[in-house]
């Protein structure tokens, strides 16, 4: 049987559209997060208003908490039921960069370089 989920997805500038998607398996070292609650920010507004290019459709909202539903291959178990939130920050140390920069190195990634 497959899965599917519901999202509000930006269609075009100012147009938000109810969708269902068909979820995709897991894989190694993911998690399927049930969404709880999600912030709408700056930059969500501006990309609603058009001012940003971006691929679409797009789902807006990507500060959000939710509750670990389903493990992927090679995750603890102990994962599953656990309240988490997103990173929204791409870094050195989430690519696993052998040499990060000095950001990175300061233990400060959300100012990564």
């Amino acid at each position: 049987m497959t899965k599917t989920y519901t999202v509000i997805s930006l269609t075009k500038a100012k147009t938000l559209v109810q969708q269902k998607r068909q979820r995709e398996a897991l894989e190694s070292g993911e998690v399927w997060v049930k969404v709880s609650l999600a912030g709408i920010c700056g930059t969500d507004l501006a990309l609603y208003e058009g001012h940003y290019e971006t691929p679409l459709p797009l789902v807006l909202g990507h500060e959000f908490v939710g509750i670990v539903e389903e493990l992927g291959p090679h995750v603890p178990i102990d994962w599953l039921g656990k309240r988490v939130v997103a990173d929204i920050n791409e870094s050195c140390l989430s690519y696993e960069i052998t040499q990060p920069c000095i950001q990175c190195l300061a233990d400060r990634p959300s100012h990564c370089e």
